[in-house]
C-alpha cells in the first residue's frame, strides 16, 4: 500500500466515482480518526514514544509506536453507520 510506484491519485478518484451517492442529507460527512500501532524495534518508520490516552492499567503511558491519522466517509447503509476509509498517514509531529 505505501509504494510510490501505484498511480494513488488516479486510483482515488477512480474510488470516488464508484461510490453511487457519496452526500448524506446533502452533506458530505467525514470521519477523522487516529491511532496507534505499537512496534518493537529501532530501525521502524515513524516510530516514537507516543502519549496512550486508552492505556489500560498494566499497560504503559508512552509506548514504542506509529501513530496514524485515517480519514473516512460516513454513509447511512440499512439502517447503520459504515465508514469508507479512503485515505490514512503518519503522522509524525515536529518537536
Amino acid at each position: 500500500m505505501s509504494s510510490t510506484l501505484l498511480p494513488w491519485q488516479r486510483l482515488w478518484q477512480s474510488v470516488w466515482r464508484l461510490i453511487p451517492s457519496p452526500e448524506t442529507d446533502g452533506r458530505l460527512l467525514i470521519a477523522l480518526d487516529d491511532f496507534i500501532n505499537p512496534k518493537v524495534g529501532r530501525q521502524i518508520f515513524g516510530c516514537e514514544t507516543i502519549f496512550d490516552h486508552a492505556a489500560k492499567a498494566n499497560q504503559s503511558r508512552y509506548p514504542w509506536a506509529q501513530n496514524i491519522v485515517s480519514v473516512g466517509l460516513l454513509k447511512h447503509i440499512k439502517g447503520r453507520w459504515g465508514c469508507l476509509f479512503l485515505d490514512y498517514r503518519f503522522y509524525l509531529p515536529k518537536k
